[in-house]
């Protein structure tokens, strides 16, 4: 019943309206041009041709946003230790910006999540398999890469802390010169799109905006744990996934003058708040601070997607 719904609902709705609409549709018509970008993922030439038979662009639209879908709900419903708080969090933001906007981020942020929690079980085929099909619908769940060598190496309260420090330090001075000299050496291997992003920021130094809501909730909720909460009575998984929220801090601070890229990057792997916010309100001995907390991000993510729908 549930799936009947959703796909009448993502049926009639027109993603034309949207910000990624239009290089969906471009690339949709490279693929049958065979002028499709190198910098597009592996899955999307496959998904455009079997789209193609089912009824064209509007077809490659449901396809994505039915399956993310339906594994960002089985997620929730095998992991979320509240459900119906985690789908108020789900539905408030990322059903817009991910499931009807930013499709192929919205499949392969939903591997990252089954991916998750298959390595806290030491399900190592499971892991790889679930890392792969990640990379397969967006060649940025390469990062989990770095996300794997980051809950390694920092494992105790005091280098999530210094962590954050250095990811903001090493944003503002190295990162963006470097990513600006790279392209400049390797711009025949690099995608035109992004030389162009990255000359963008290198001369208008454009960065990040440090007041929006979703950094302040992630940063807010991290240093409560770090200041406030005692490490030795978390459960393994909670943990996991305080580091996982600090690993997308970590990544957001240190893209911060690259502007887009630092947001979908953060938002990727910001989806773990979807599993972890019902921990937080659990753990945080301040109750009814946590509460009022909680419900002013969900309704300030419902204003933002209203934005989104060009509502507001």
């Amino acid at each position: 019943m549930a799936s009947v719904i959703l796909l009448l609902v993502f049926a009639f709705i027109d993603r034309m309206e949207f910000s990624d609409a239009e290089n969906y549709l471009i690339n949709y018509n490279a693929v049958f041009a065979n002028e499709l970008s190198t910098d597009m993922d592996i899955s999307f030439k496959y998904m455009a041709i079997l789209a193609d038979r089912l009824g064209g662009i509007t077809a490659l639209f449901l396809m994505y946003s039915l399956l993310s879908v339906s594994l960002k709900l089985m997620a929730i419903y095998k992991f979320s230790m509240n459900i119906i708080l985690s789908l108020m969090i789900y539905a408030s933001f990322y059903f817009t910006l991910h499931d009807i906007i930013q499709i192929r981020v919205a499949v392969a942020s939903s591997f990252f999540l089954f991916f998750l929690f298959a390595l806290l079980q030491r399900s190592w085929i499971s892991s790889v398999s679930y890392f792969i099909l990640a990379v397969i619908f967006h060649l940025q769940s390469i990062f989990i890469i770095a996300f794997l060598i980051y809950i390694k190496t920092i494992n105790n309260r005091i280098r999530i802390f210094f962590s954050l420090i250095l990811s903001y330090i090493i944003g503002a001075l190295f990162v963006l010169p470097a990513m600006y000299q790279l392209a400049d050496v390797f711009s025949r291997y690099i995608p035109a799109k992004v030389i162009r992003d990255i000359t963008t920021y290198y001369v208008n130094n454009d960065s990040v905006n440090f007041t929006n809501h979703h950094f302040l909730v992630n940063i807010t909720i991290t240093l409560m744990y770090l200041f406030f909460v005692r490490f030795k009575g978390l459960k393994r998984e909670e943990l996991f996934l305080l580091k996982a929220i600090s690993f997308s801090l970590c990544i957001f601070l240190a893209f911060h003058k690259i502007n887009v890229f630092a947001w979908r990057l953060f938002e990727y792997f910001n989806i773990v708040i979807l599993i972890f916010m019902p921990y937080a309100l659990v753990r945080v001995k301040q109750r009814h601070f946590m509460i009022l907390f909680v419900y002013l991000y969900i309704i300030s993510n419902f204003y933002k997607s209203l934005e989104l729908w060009g509502l507001i």
